[in-house]
């Protein structure tokens, strides 16, 4: 399930260009604090991992992604602007719904109001599934790591013959975090397409994050069951999803 939250700012908004951690509080915020608890410290678990499953896209305004002020480290949005939070777990998008219209909504320090709130489902969503797949576009950009034995992590484009491998290992384990069983027909296969398109980033999770993440927006044809397509739209693709990773979109929803 997923929800796009349109919020408005009577004066510009100035956050880090770093700002997914400002998002992620966000969305912790406005849980109950029994989920919130639940999610930050406890999680899902499986396999010796731990998932938050949920992800979240980067901010647009008017088709943008905001202005940087790179003197300031600043990105500055103005008046109207949205981004879309997705999960597996409808109660947590519905809690996240009914405290946007109950709080008073703080991002980065500054007080904003719900303009909009527009809820998909899987009633859309399946309308874009054909012959089990679908093409997707990334809103936040997908990270994809591994560790060899040489105990370097190795953070891999969708180019990398192994990407593809570990995006569905990462479903499969998420999967059975979530619903506590193998997925009743596991067939997932991510292939990059537009390769030309393909954009590759170093990103911070926050201002004072030590490492960057190198990571892609790109697109993609996935095809598979339709329970791992659905699931991969709500959860995300690749790690990290929770910090603002990997959220997608499908082409034409």
């Amino acid at each position: 399930m997923r929800v796009r939250v349109e919020l408005k700012t009577d004066k510009p908004l100035a956050l880090d260009i770093a700002y997914n951690h400002i998002i992620q509080a966000f969305v912790y915020r406005n849980l109950s604090e029994k989920t919130s608890k639940f999610i930050h410290d406890e999680g899902y678990k499986y396999n010796g991992k731990t998932f938050k499953m949920f992800t979240f896209s980067k901010i647009r305004y008017n088709g943008k992604t905001g202005k940087k002020d790179f003197r300031s480290k600043k990105i500055i949005f103005y008046d109207t602007f949205f981004f879309c939070i997705s999960s597996p777990n409808n109660e947590f998008i519905d809690e996240l719904i009914q405290h946007f219209f109950k709080n008073q909504l703080i991002i980065g320090g500054r007080p904003v109001t719900v303009k909009g709130v527009d809820v998909f489902n899987y009633n859309e969503l399946d309308k874009y599934i054909i012959n089990d797949k679908m093409i997707v576009k990334t809103i936040s950009p997908v990270f994809v790591h591994s560790t060899n034995d040489d105990d370097f992590d190795y953070h891999l484009p969708p180019t990398d013959e192994r990407f593809p491998e570990l995006v569905k290992n990462n479903i499969i384990n998420k999967y059975w975090a979530f619903y506590r069983k193998a997925p009743e027909d596991d067939r997932f296969e991510i292939k990059l397409i537009n390769k030309n398109q393909m954009k590759g980033i170093k990103d911070f999770y926050k201002k004072d994050s030590k490492n960057p993440y190198r990571c892609h927006y790109a697109q993609f044809e996935i095809t598979g069951s339709k329970e791992l397509l659905r699931f991969a739209y709500d959860v995300g693709i690749g790690s990290r999803n929770s910090q603002g990773y990997g959220c997608i979109e499908v082409l034409g929803l």
